[in-house]
């Protein structure tokens, strides 16, 4: 059942603008959190909406990119996790989702995979009944994909950077969801994925494109047209659509910041409604007609690190050969 959470709304008129276009998932990252003062409006906003799901991320990526140009400025991520731990240890209680502090994704040497491996037994050690998330990044291998999904204290799984083939990334997510996880997608929207890997959950920022670049989202049939600034004479062409959602045709035509982010608020949640409403009916399908598969076919255990450990030298590039390096020591050790 694929939700797509909507980031990056730290910001009340853009929270508002999304509860106001029906939306039932939010994402908000914890850097913002701390550094725009936003502990109280989140709370209130949690507490007030209890039909919307909200979800934590640990802002990692963020962390590490303000302070790419500047990396002594960095303040220590030890630090960071500690206020991390503390904001959960207050309001833990509220959210759908908690991701872990995945530090390893700034690529500095002072966080190491054993580092978040630590703070994660923590998390899960101190709040054993909190959804807490683990976020695995492309860097990492297969093998640490496969752990998880064996790991019993591990109810949630998050894909983040990593591989973009189909193919492979429906291989992840039928690993985990045979063995009863959810999996929700970082920044994994793209329509061409999203039909064939289902996600238990996705995010985006896509719906702030209008007021960022100018861009509108209309859904036709099961697809967007994306048309983008340079392309607003076309947008007469929707009216129909702008009327049936809701929107102002005259102010979408006059481009009217918040009349375009209200289009794309809508279609946006037009897209998570439809993708959950698939899966729902080829469950239906499934339980109806007495098929034997599921919906993920079960795959064989550790089927991720197989493939890998199965693909031939000479193909792995990128990734791959980090991993391959990463199975040799391995089977060094053994």
């Amino acid at each position: 059942m694929t939700a797509i959470y909507f980031a990056g709304a730290e910001v009340k008129a853009l929270t508002d603008a999304l509860l106001a276009g029906g939306v039932k998932h939010i994402l908000y990252s914890f850097y913002f959190i701390l550094t725009m003062q936003r502990e109280s409006f989140i709370r209130k906003t949690i507490e007030a909406n209890p039909q919307v799901k909200f979800f934590l991320d640990s802002g990692a990526f963020t962390f590490f990119s303000q302070y790419k140009d500047n990396p002594e400025k960095l303040p220590p991520p030890e630090e960071y996790v500690k206020l991390y731990f503390r904001y959960i240890e207050e309001h833990g209680h509220l959210w759908e989702r908690i991701a872990e502090p995945d530090l390893d994704i700034g690529g500095s040497d002072s966080v190491t995979l054993r580092d978040v491996d630590r703070w994660r037994n923590q998390m899960l050690e101190r709040w054993p009944n909190y959804p807490i998330t683990v976020v695995w990044h492309g860097q990492r291998g297969p093998l640490e994909w496969t752990k998880y999904c064996q790991d019993p204290k591990i109810r949630h799984i998050a894909y983040g950077s990593g591989i973009n083939d189909v193919g492979m990334v429906r291989c992840f997510l039928n690993e985990a969801q045979w063995r009863g996880k959810t999996v929700h997608g970082f920044a994994q929207t793209k329509l061409r994925l999203l039909r064939y890997a289902h996600f238990d959950s996705v995010d985006s920022t896509s719906w702030l494109s209008g007021q960022r670049f100018g861009t509108l989202y209309v859904w036709r049939g099961d697809r967007f047209v994306t048309l983008p600034s340079t392309k607003k004479n076309q947008r007469r062409l929707f009216r129909r659509y702008f009327q049936n959602i809701g929107v102002d045709p005259k102010l979408i035509s006059e481009d009217d910041t918040h009349e375009v982010r209200k289009c794309n608020v809508i279609s946006w949640r037009i897209l998570s409604e439809k993708l959950q409403e698939r899966i729902r009916q080829m469950e239906l399908a499934r339980r109806g007609e007495g098929i034997a598969e599921a919906v993920y076919p079960t795959p064989r255990q550790g089927v991720v690190s197989q493939l890998f450990a199965s693909a031939p030298r000479e193909r792995e590039e990128g990734p791959r050969s980090m991993w391959a390096k990463e199975r040799d020591d391995e089977e060094a050790d053994d």
